[in-house]
């Protein structure tokens, strides 16, 4: 069971990141088992719900004006835009990035209605009540000041306007994931790579998102999304670590602290556990997931 990376394939994935994201893609479809309502991702599952939302709230239908915080790329606002069924008179793209405000600008180009707002969500240049819903999606964690960001976006949306967020932080790890941080620290990768960057009394996630909603909004509901793998070949499972989880919050082979011959004994003693799990048990399986969160304001 040889499942040695060599030097030359670790730059390849590297030097690819293209090609490396199709490969992992391929791989983790091959060994999904599962999908909650057969959406492909989180946010095909998601993105149509926030939209069957907004058709049916009376303030967004009053006041169709829709709030993105923490846009990153405008890939939400874009999939919102381009569903037929949605009525934004303006959409609001916020975020403290101007980079990625800029690949926003040119995913968006073909709606005028979009503006674009380079701010501190806790700085918010809006009057009060000036938008019918706002979205929160895959941010929360990095504010550092979650209650401030909550009421901040509440005081923007008008009364019975809608709050959705998407999550993935359900405070459980994968085996795959688990092994990747263990063997990062025991192998002095900076820490920076494998511990949480945020506070712990700062993570909105399925077990307490709820209670960071109940201050400024009502009727909060949290919906899942699940894709289950299973993988039998760690062969297999080597190739979706390495396409994937291997470099991630890195800067991979450009990192200064980590050598090439670290990163691929990272990912021998990474395979090497897993695959030893696989031989004993005949499988390594487990689920993947995330949450949408959605409320009105009070």
């Amino acid at each position: 069971m040889d499942e040695a990376l060599s030097k030359e394939e670790l730059r390849w994935l590297w030097e690819h990141p293209q090609e490396r994201q199709k490969r992992h893609l391929a791989l983790r479809q091959a060994a999904t088992t599962y999908l909650t309502d057969e959406a492909d991702s989180t946010e095909e599952w998601a993105l149509p719900r926030i939209a069957a939302y907004l058709q049916k709230n009376e303030a967004y239908r009053q006041r169709p004006f829709l709030l993105d915080v923490g846009c990153g790329p405008g890939y939400y606002l874009a999939s919102i835009l381009a569903n037929p069924a949605v009525n934004t008179a303006l959409a609001v793209g916020l975020d403290r990035n101007r980079e990625a405000l800029l690949k926003a600008q040119a995913r968006l180009t073909s709606w005028p209605e979009v503006e674009l707002i380079q701010a501190d969500v806790l700085k918010l240049p809006f009057g009060p009540a000036a938008f019918g819903a706002a979205m929160c999606n895959r941010m929360l964690n990095q504010t550092g000041y979650i209650a401030g960001t909550l009421a901040a976006v509440a005081a923007a949306i008008s009364p019975g306007g809608l709050m959705f967020i998407i999550t993935a932080d359900s405070g459980e790890v994968s085996p795959l994931r688990a092994a990747h941080e263990h063997f990062q620290a025991k192998l002095g990768f900076p820490e920076r790579l494998y511990r949480h960057t945020t506070r712990p009394d700062q993570r909105f996630n399925l077990s307490n998102g709820k209670s960071w909603l109940s201050a400024d909004y009502r009727d909060s509901r949290v919906e899942l999304y699940e894709r289950r793998l299973k993988f039998l070949d760690p062969a297999e499972l080597g190739k979706y670590y390495a396409s994937g989880l291997l470099f991630q919050k890195s800067s991979g082979l450009y990192e200064p602290e980590v050598s090439p011959s670290l990163w691929l004994e990272l990912y021998s003693k990474v395979t090497g556990e897993m695959g030893q799990f696989i031989q004993d048990s005949g499988y390594l399986s487990y689920s993947e997931g995330a949450a949408l969160f959605s409320a009105a304001r009070n």
